[in-house]
This record gives C-alpha cells, structure tokens and sequence, in this order.
C-alpha cells in the first residue's frame, strides 16, 4: 500500500462548436458542463499539490521526477510529529498574488498557484486508518490559474483509503470565484490504481468513479456522474486528460450533457473527446 500514490484527475474538458441545432441546447446545461469542469480542474490540482507534500514525509514514497511544488514554496510544519496522538499540520505558502503577471508561482505541473492551504494528517500514509484534509479558507487568499486568469478557491478535500488500492477523495463546500462568477461544489470520488510503475505517480495508471454536484453561474443546480470509469494514465503526452471514461452532466431541467473521453476506442493519449447533446455529436480537443 505504501508503494500506491493517489491522484484524482480533473475533467479538463472545452466546450465547443459546430451543434447542428444550437437552438435546441439549454444554455443552463452547457453552463454546468463548462462550470464542473473548470471547477473539478481546480479542486484536482489542488490535491495534486497537497499529495506531493504528503509523499514527502516519507522521502522513499517520493520519485526525483515527481515533484510539482518549486523548493522555494514555503512550507511550515506547524505540528510536525505524529508522536504526541494529534497529527501532523502543514501550511503550504506561495505567497500573495502578484499585481503584474506572472500573478502566481509557476509549478513543475504547469500551474501558478498564490495564497496559501493547510494540511492535517492523522496518520502516516498507508496506515489503514489514514486520513488527510486539505483546507482552504476565504482568508487564505489561494489563487489558480495560468499565470494570466487567475481563479480564487476554498473548501475542504477529505482523503482516506477505505480499502486497500483504492482512495476515496470527498470535496465539500468547494467555492470558485473568479471575474465570470462564483461556481459551487461538492464531489465524491474513488480512485483505484491498475498500473503501478513503483514508488511515485509518475508512469502510473487509474481508474476514477464517482459523481459531483454543484450550481454553475446562473445559479442552476446541476449533477455530474461518470458512467463508464475514467481512466488516467500518468505519461508525457497522456497526463493532462483521460485517455477512455464516460461522463455525464445533467441540469435541473433534465437535459444532458455525455463526454466520451475515447471516441475511436483506442484508449490513445491523442487528448480528443466526443460530446453528446440530444443526439448531436462533436468531437473536440481537450484543453
């Protein structure tokens, strides 16, 4: 179990063009389909972040290669010994937004973060009882983004293994703010590993299942449910999207929204994805 790194992949998927009846498309469903996948994007990079300082505690978990936090990131150990029964907690700092671009701090994983989150660990990784919270307060100012367009988060990921090869992820009271809005959010996922390439992430393979819920930015409620398992394989060229998986989002008036991740059935690390809209299908690069 101690050789098993987790990760939970966001659905980095680009809505598109060319619907043969646009008319016939509730705005409020692709609205949600946009939101969920920005969101759930976020979230995921979140806890890839959270995850390399995890990996860190125990030295031998970690590959050279795999490390997404820069060395000049501060990071304090508030509690740092599971010795005296209360856990370990880590503040991970990137400092303030900057006012010029940049406005964050480029990471190996391609993202700039700013602002700040805190992780609590009862127990060592791997121990069966484990369990992680990474946490995200209004106050703490953290911000998202390509550098340029810059999304401020808070909430709460709750990480445990309730299995052996398999991570249950529970995001709850997720909040994306940024000039276009304000998203809300709340998943739970399952992350079961089916390729293990040694110790770290990196040439590793997972399988996600799981649903989310939220409401978009015209405050429409709106669910996401992955029908078919997503698959992520953790390669150059292969690790920004799933190479095969369903995913379906549906809005409060019943319409939907299908994202085949493997539209010509090759489970190829080509980045391309079909989507499905009353019978209307598009293929579409993800971004």
């Amino acid at each position: 179990m101690r050789q098993l790194l987790f990760a939970i992949f966001g659905f980095a998927v680009v809505l598109f063009s060319g619907c043969d009846d646009e008319n016939s498309v509730n705005k409020d469903t692709i609205q949600s389909a946009e939101d969920n996948s920005l969101v759930e994007t976020h979230f995921t990079a979140i806890f890839d972040a959270a995850f390399d300082i995890i990996s860190t505690i125990d030295s031998s978990l970690k590959k050279s290669d795999a490390s997404i936090i820069p060395g000049d990131v501060s990071i304090l150990f508030v509690d740092s010994t599971f010795m005296d029964g209360d856990g370990l907690e880590i503040v991970v700092d990137f400092g303030p937004l900057r006012n010029t671009e940049p406005q964050g701090v480029l990471c190996v994983d391609g993202r700039y973060r700013a602002g700040k989150f805190t992780i609590a660990m009862n127990l060592p990784l791997g121990s069966p009882q484990f369990q992680a919270e990474i946490i995200i307060n209004q106050e703490d100012s953290y911000f998202s983004g390509n550098g340029q367009e810059m999304a401020q988060l808070s909430g709460r990921t709750i990480v445990t293994l309730p299995k052996e090869n398999e991570l249950r992820i529970v995001v709850e009271n997720a909040l994306l703010k940024d000039n276009l809005g304000d998203i809300s959010w709340s998943s739970d996922r399952r992350v079961t590993q089916i390729v293990d390439k040694g110790k770290g992430i990196w040439g590793d393979s997972y399988s996600i299942t799981g649903s989310a819920s939220g409401i978009n930015r015209m405050s429409q409620p709106f669910t996401a449910e992955i029908t078919s398992p997503l698959v992520k394989k953790m390669d150059l060229g292969c690790a920004k999207t799933f190479i095969e998986g369903i995913l379906e989002i549906t809005s409060d008036n019943s319409q939907n929204i299908q994202i085949d991740y493997d539209p010509y059935k090759n489970a190829d690390c080509d980045q391309l994805a079909e989507a499905t809209i009353n019978g209307h299908k598009t293929i579409f690069e993800v971004r």
